[in-house]
């Protein structure tokens, strides 16, 4: 199963619709607004890109999931806590990039598209951990 994101503009009216439908459960509800609402907000600000998550073959994709990016938003005459933190951390306030807004419609989860599958399977590396020889 393809999944894809693409960013939306306010002449998108089939996938800005389609997205307007998802349901979100109450649990999302509590983090993220529905793209109802932050769409909206994110059309009017050019500080923010729309996105959809499309899953499915190119002929048959359907909108599943949404989300908002934020460039800008950590600008310290934006958010000063916020630059503070990610300049602490070694960050550039200047150009970070939030995740503003993410939502998986609840009619889609635990279908799947959330969970690709990698090409090869995973293995994690741990360094062993062998005592280090005493030097007496």
């Amino acid at each position: 199963m393809a999944v894809r994101l693409v960013v939306v503009g306010p002449d998108d009216d089939a996938l800005l619709a389609e997205a307007q439908h998802l349901r979100i459960g109450d649990e999302q509800a509590r983090f993220a607004k529905p793209p109802a609402e932050s769409f909206p907000l994110a059309l009017a600000d050019p500080a923010r890109t729309p996105f959809v998550v499309l899953s499915g073959e190119i002929e048959d994709e359907r909108v599943v999931g949404a989300g908002v990016l934020h460039a800008g938003a950590a600008a310290p005459d934006q958010d000063a806590e916020l630059a503070q933190l990610l300049t602490a951390a070694g960050g550039d306030p200047a150009t970070a990039v939030l995740l503003r807004s993410f939502v998986i419609g609840e009619q889609h989860q635990g279908r799947g598209p959330g969970r690709p599958r990698p090409a090869r399977p995973w293995r994690w590396h741990r360094p062993s951990r062998r005592p280090r020889a005493s030097s007496s």
